[in-house]
């Protein structure tokens, strides 16, 4: 499962473990199989977040799919092959001031928590 989370401002390491591990409790809680840093999937989404970095953030901007061209060129540079790549998503968060506690509640209580809480594979395989 690569599960790939997008963030509009800089943030420092142990925001991005606090984070991981909040969803990881949150996972834990529905007894499904925690998530793990992947280090092609952060850098796809740091080069994404560099391409972003100058758009403004509104609710209509953050609800709306973003078009990239350079795309297969970032996957290429990360070390991502989507010959071999099963599942992926990236959820955006927009915002001057991300707060680690609200951006967990927005993943796990809205539309966005069908990412969060898929087990990938758990359902399909069921067929």
């Amino acid at each position: 499962m690569t599960a790939i989370f997008l963030l509009s401002s800089p943030v420092r390491c142990d925001e991005e473990d606090d984070f991981l591990q909040g969803l990881n409790s949150h996972r834990l809680s529905l007894t499904l199989p925690a998530l793990a840093k992947n280090k092609n999937a952060g850098c796809l989404a740091d080069k994404i977040a560099d391409k972003l970095e100058d758009q403004p953030c509104t609710a209509a901007s953050a609800a709306s799919p973003v078009q990239i061209e350079s795309y297969p060129d970032l996957l290429s540079e990360c070390g991502i092959d989507v010959n071999h790549t099963t599942e992926g998503v990236v959820l955006p968060a927009c915002g001057p001031h991300l707060v680690p506690t609200l951006l967990l509640t927005n993943y796990t209580r809205t539309t966005y928590s069908k990412y969060i809480n898929d087990y990938w594979g758990r359902t399909r395989s069921r067929g």
